[in-house]
């Protein structure tokens, strides 16, 4: 599970987070903790564009393409970019830990300010690889704004890959034809739902199942962007987890949501779906 008790173990990538997020009003805080209570935790943030090229950010006051982190047991450590420029920089991060360390967990937390006015945050956390996710999607207008889903891949391979989107409604039938589109070797790829070649004609509104797939034996990390220009023109984001599937059809007999809220202007979405 982890390689600290492992003296043999060498240097490994443990996770990578799909979507980095910088200037223009943007902000990513990076929270690490070493959840062990013996070894120490240590390793390397890289920090990659679109392309697959080292993404420069300010951290600090000065300019990394990646960093460095070394937590004794238990403890946490955090950093934050800048968000310095009005340019908007959004990039990936891969998480690799040191030779006979134990491997972090890790999450991020996005901000995004206006007028020096803090407008919306968000949370996500590190993703492992996998060949094949499914995401939940939806695309519409209703009486609180515009509402839709964005999909972001990034490919962990050195080498290029495809990237195949086949969607589905709410009742599994195959919504347009499946798309296939190139992501460069490191590279990122980020898309609102009809901004995908194919997609752009769904009807609205529009719910269903997003299946993200990839040729590459390294696998891809997919993480989802629920959108929302509110009644203001706040645009306020989340986190959709997606579901991998390489890690089995069966689901527990029982699952638990730990937080509810309902009321004083809150209210709960759930979504289930059948993989």
């Amino acid at each position: 599970r982890q390689r600290g008790s492992n003296p043999q173990a060498p240097e490994a990538v443990v996770g990578y987070i799909p979507l980095l997020v910088d200037g223009g009003g943007w902000a990513t805080e990076f929270v690490l903790r070493n959840p062990d209570i013996d070894d120490p935790a240590s390793g390397t943030l890289d920090f990659f564009d679109a392309n697959g090229a080292p993404l420069a950010v300010m951290i600090g006051g000065q300019s990394r393409t990646s960093m460095r982190f070394s937590m004794q047991r238990g403890e946490f450590e955090r950093f934050k970019t800048d968000g310095a420029g009005s340019a908007t920089r959004v990039g990936s991060i891969r998480v690799t830990s040191d030779a006979h360390s134990f491997s972090p967990d890790f999450f991020t937390i996005y901000t995004f300010r206006r007028a020096a006015v803090t407008a919306c945050k968000a949370c996500a956390p590190m993703v492992q690889a996998a060949p094949v996710f499914r995401l939940y999607v939806e695309a519409g207008v209703d009486s609180t704004g515009l509402l839709e889903t964005g999909v972001v891949v990034h490919n962990t391979s050195a080498s290029s890959a495809t990237g195949g989107f086949d969607l589905t409604d709410l009742d599994g039938n195959p919504v347009g034809q499946p798309v296939v589109m190139t992501i460069a070797r490191l590279g990122q790829l980020s898309k609102f739902l009809r901004e995908i070649p194919g997609f752009g004609s769904v009807a609205l509104p529009f719910r269903g199942v997003l299946r993200v797939s990839t040729n590459s034996a390294d696998g891809i990390s997919v993480v989802g962007i629920r959108g929302h220009y509110n009644q203001r023109g706040d645009f306020l984001v989340t986190a959709i987890l997606p579901f991998d599937e390489t890690q089995g059809m069966q689901p527990p007999a029982q699952l638990a949501f730990p937080h509810v809220v309902d009321g004083s202007g809150y209210s709960t979405d759930f979504v289930l779906f059948n993989p």
